[in-house]
């Protein structure tokens, strides 16, 4: 037997032990919970990094971002963890509300912006925690264009609503977005909202009473948070499914 032969066999023999011996690999780190981890880093990028990859992630990844809150000490990972867990609890709590195509933020015209080669520019003044563009769009952002096409200089924010109003609800869109001084292509789901402005008041109502409800529902895990790993069945209010509302 060749040298050769000889050490794969005793490659394998050592494997073989170890099969039997019970080393077996340490189990990977959950995407989720890696990316948690992540906002602790010392550099400002790499928690901005987490949190944007925490933001896209899908309502599945609740229960973990809320056990991490419970048992966070440090006020900016608690902050930015608050940020995530409201998006993901609002998404999957907010009922349908209608036909309206709606951005889901507040924003003001810019009717002429002489820097950008005088075009009219959207300032987002808030971004609606809970809805698509909560996951993709920040406070500050300019927009100034949609599906490849720049606002012309003099819109109105009339017109913007004319505009937003021509596509339909629930339909994907390509915006031209300026942040500081990056420009960037964002794509976004337009919800359907209550086209009726009473409706649409209600429905903003409901979603505001869902972020006191939240809000409570992490005060109760952080009292359970000394005593035994908290879930969701602890949850002294009613987590309703997409689509339900509460009983009056």
């Amino acid at each position: 037997m060749g040298w050769q032969t000889l050490a794969i066999c005793m490659a394998l023999s050592l494997a073989g032990c170890s099969a039997v011996w019970g080393h077996t690999p340490t189990p990977a780190i959950s995407p989720v919970s890696s990316d948690i981890k992540r906002l602790g880093s010392s550099r400002w990028k790499v928690r901005h990094a987490a949190e944007k990859a925490l933001l896209l992630r899908a309502a599945v990844a609740l229960p973990v971002v809320n056990a991490a809150l419970a048992h966070s000490v440090n006020p900016e990972v608690a902050l930015r963890l608050r940020r995530v867990g409201l998006q993901l609890y609002l998404e999957q709590n907010l009922p349908e509300g209608g036909r309206r195509p709606f951005l889901g933020i507040r924003f003001l015209v810019l009717s002429h912006v002489p820097e950008m080669h005088r075009l009219s520019a959207v300032y987002v003044s808030r971004v609606l925690t809970g809805l698509p563009a909560g996951r993709v769009l920040r406070q500050g952002d300019l927009i100034v264009g949609i599906n490849g096409r720049y606002f012309g200089l003099g819109m109105t924010n009339e017109d913007f609503v004319r505009l937003m109003s021509v596509f339909q609800a629930e339909s994907r869109i390509e915006l031209r977005v300026l942040r500081g001084d990056r420009w960037l292509n964002i794509h976004v789901r337009l919800i359907a909202a209550p086209a009726d402005d009473l409706r649409l008041a209600a429905w903003m109502n409901h979603r505001s009473w869902l972020i006191g409800q939240y809000f409570k529902y992490l005060q109760h895990l952080k009292r359970l948070s000394g005593r035994r790993r908290p879930d969701d069945s602890d949850s002294p209010i009613v987590f309703f499914s997409r689509g339900k509302k509460p009983k009056s």
